[in-house]
This record gives structure tokens, sequence and C-alpha cells, in this order.
């Protein structure tokens, strides 16, 4: 079942590419990236495979290679994936290497050139021209009984073409192939004219008729950043690039400390978000050689620091490095925007606690109900009527001692905020309904509710009686 829904996803794939090649929909994204990490990153999806069928699966990366490139990373990874793909399906012994090299073009501009080095059966001199076009595929038996679209090759041609560079292919029957993709990139400048950031105008929120959003939903960005996101969880680093980049920001992703140093250096930035916990150097070391003035970036750069733990060790340890906006995984997205916000000087004298938790996740609670404003005003409304319900009932329970009653209103209470979002709330329910299922003393998570609960009714209010578009 994996192995036919991993063809099939390739396939799928590949025809939704060569469709919006074939009508010229497809366009080449322009940011930073770390290209040892994307590489890296590239590599480490075909490694179960060949450990699988007892191949070698090798990078080498040239020494005078840029750490940080301007271009299309996803689109270089697709590319590359295609070819080492390919090199692994074919190849029943011996190995797959990958080298990366490059040299300097005119100004700023860098051709980056991966050679795909195979010990597979070789392509005759007759198919090498063939196996290029679309829907071809080569001619040795073993190919016949391998799924595929025969698209692979020639969308890997069309995407070097888009980044106006070049495939091509050596190769000799028996004797193993070598594919060589070429692709144009640019040198980031170190300046502050760089052209890396998108315009303010493209970021994307909830439309409204004039009036403000609620004071409780997060705060946009004073303007379009250029971030650097460090964090090594895969998936993690993928949900916050995307909600970063559709608020309008320019985001360089780096999967490890060293990673993120290079492109600190290489990359004009206006803020840092580091994963405290990195292989190689983690986010307390990153943060730390950006204060003493090691990173190549001015030392008063804003940062966010993300953790799934929050340790008084640690939160001290931020504090003197002057973090101040800490986070706690798992981010919502509202969370996140708010937290830029604060980290480039929007903060104000709130609460602190406020500070760490969003309050009302309008963008998420709206996704719920699939943008439509009408609907997700009359759930607030009910939620209105039934919050002061449910926290009586709760004071009730809580003066008799009853921490299986406890237990169940808090369970439900925690159900009815994450239902719209209402962040904070739906932590200290959670809270609460934990000490109480593990028979703990209850007061403290008890008081922690009873401060979050007027928060979120007044951010409900406000929601409910303002003139946001009615969708």
């Amino acid at each position: 079942l994996h192995s036919a829904a991993a063809a099939l996803l390739d396939m799928v794939t590949d025809i939704t590419t060569h469709a919006a090649l074939d009508t010229g929909q497809l366009q080449c994204a322009h940011q930073a990236f770390s290209l040892r990490a994307s590489l890296k990153t590239c590599l480490e999806l075909f490694r179960p495979s060949c450990a699988e069928k007892g191949l070698e699966l090798e990078l080498q990366i040239a020494d005078n290679l840029p750490p940080v490139l301007l271009g299309d990373e996803f689109r270089l990874r697709q590319a590359l994936g295609n070819l080492v793909g390919n090199a692994v399906k074919f190849t029943e012994h011996g190995g797959i290497r990958v080298h990366a090299e490059g040299e300097n073009m005119d100004g700023d501009e860098y051709m980056l050139h991966l050679k795909v080095r195979d010990t597979g059966p070789g392509i005759a001199a007759e198919e090498q021209a063939r196996i290029f076009e679309r829907f071809a595929r080569g001619d040795q038996g073993q190919m016949h009984c391998t799924p595929g679209t025969g698209l692979g090759l020639a969308i890997t041609r069309e995407l070097a073409g888009l980044m106006r560079g070049a495939l091509s292919l050596e190769s000799r029957l028996g004797e193993g192939s070598c594919f060589t993709l070429s692709l144009r990139c640019a040198l980031p400048a170190k300046t502050a004219g760089a052209p890396v950031c998108r315009d303010a105008s493209s970021e994307r929120y909830p439309k409204t008729t004039g009036a403000q959003e609620p004071s409780a939903i997060p705060a946009r960005a004073p303007k379009a950043l250029c971030i650097v996101l460090a964090e090594d969880n895969k998936v993690s680093a993928y949900f916050l690039q995307e909600i970063l980049q559709q608020a309008g920001h320019s985001v360089a992703v780096a999967g490890d400390g060293f990673d993120a140093l290079a492109l600190l250096r290489n990359t004009p930035v206006d803020l840092a978000i580091l994963d405290i916990h990195m292989p190689g150097m983690n986010g307390l070391e990153l943060a730390q050689c950006i204060r003493k003035g090691d990173a190549g970036v001015d030392p008063a750069l804003p940062i966010i620091s993300i953790t799934a733990s929050r340790s008084e060790e640690m939160q001290t340890r931020l504090r003197q490095l002057d973090v101040r906006v800490q986070a706690e995984k798992p981010l919502g997205a509202g969370q996140l925007l708010q937290l830029i916000a604060e980290a480039y000087g929007n903060n104000d004298a709130r609460n602190t606690e406020r500070d760490m938790e969003t309050v009302f996740d309008l963008v998420a609670a709206l996704a719920r109900v699939d943008g439509k404003h009408t609907l997700l005003r009359k759930l607030a409304g009910v939620l209105l009527e039934e919050l002061p319900l449910q926290e009586q009932a709760l004071a009730q329970a809580m003066e008799q001692n009853n921490l299986a009653h406890v237990h169940h209103l808090a369970h439900a209470l925690k159900n009815s905020a994450a239902m719209l979002h209402l962040l904070r709330l739906q932590a200290t329910g959670a809270a609460l309904e934990y000490a109480a299922l593990a028979r703990q003393d209850c007061r403290r998570a008890w008081q922690s509710l009873q401060e979050a609960m007027p928060v979120a009714q007044s951010a409900l209010r406000a929601y409910v009686d303002s003139r946001m578009h009615a969708i």
C-alpha cells in the first residue's frame, strides 16, 4: 500500500507540474536559501529506499560553494529529486553520488552544477535523446516494470530551462549514467536595498470594510520583513514558512544553527526566529553569537525563540541575551504573527502572559468555517452566552472539591474554546482538566482560567460587535 501510494503521488506530481509548465503558469521564486541544507534535505528523502536496496548515497559539496543563494529552492529540490529518484529506481548495485559545484557568472549571478552519477545499467546512445521527451521511457528491460509517467526527465529539463540552466547526460550501456543539472541563481548582496523582501502590499488578511480588527486579534508587522527561520523539524519549518509567506514576509529557512549562521551572514535580515533545540549550534548559542556581533548582522537584531519546553533556567538565559519574545510549541498562525509584531517594536505594556499567548486566533477560526464571518459571529455569540454558565458551574464544583465534575466541566470548556481558537482559554482549561484528572491541587489552574475568561469574552465581544466584512 505504501509503495503504491508513493508511486501514485509521484505520478500526480509529475502530471500537475507538466500541466503548469505546459500552460506557462509555473513561476520561479527568488528567495534566499541555504544551499547545503537544501541538498541534504533533498537526499534524506531517498536514504530509506537506498538502504532497502543496499545502495550507497553520497553527497559531495565543493569547498568554494556559496552558503546562500537566491532562487527557487523548491523547484531546485524537485528537479534534483527527479534525478536522484530515477538513479535509485534503476540502480540495483553500488550507489549514487551527488556532486555540487559551480562558478561565478557576470554580476551577482552564480551557475550551480549538480551532477548525479549512478552505477546502474547505463543508457544506450540511441536512447539518450529520446528519454528527455514527454511520456518517453528507456528501453532497458527493467524500466518497463517500474511505475512512472515518463515525465520526470522532461519536467527536470523544463525546470532547468525555467531557471536559465540546462540538463545534460553522459552514459554508456553497462557503465552507469551521469546527469548534470545546471541552474542559474543569484548571490545575495549584503546591502540594505537588496531586493529580497516582497512588497507589503502582498499581505493577505481577512477582508474588512474600514473598521479596525479587535485589539485581541494579532497585529501585523510594520512592513514586509526579511526573516531567517532556524528550525530542524521539517513539518514545523514548512508550517511556519507558509504562514510567514502568506503574511507577505520573505523567509530563508535553515535546518540547523550553522546553516542559519551562514544565512545571517549572507542575507539582508530584519528578524530571526530560532528554535532553541537544534543540531550543531543550538538556538541559545546562535543568539549569543548574534548579540556578540559575530553573526555579521546588527547585534540588536530582533529575535524570537521557539521551544517545546520553558524551564526557568532557559528563560533566564534568554532574558540575559535580550531575547524578550519567547514562544512555546506548537505555534498557531495568529500567535506567530502577533509575536512578530511584538518583536519588531509593536510591543506595549500588556501583561507578559498575554504577550506569550494569542487570545483569539481569528485567522484559524475563520479557516475552520471556510472564511464565513457571518457563521463565525453566530458561533461566537452562542459561546458568549455559554461561557458564564460554564464558569459558574466550575466555581460550584471547585467549592465542593468535586474533582470528577471539575475534570468533566474543564474538558467541555477546553473543547468550546478550541472550536473558536481561543488559545489562552483553551490552554488554561486543559491545565485545569489535567490537574483534576491527576487529583492535584487545582487552585492555581482555576485562578489562571478565571483570569483568561474575561479576556476571551472581551475578544469575542469585540469581534461580534465589529463591522468586519460579512462573508
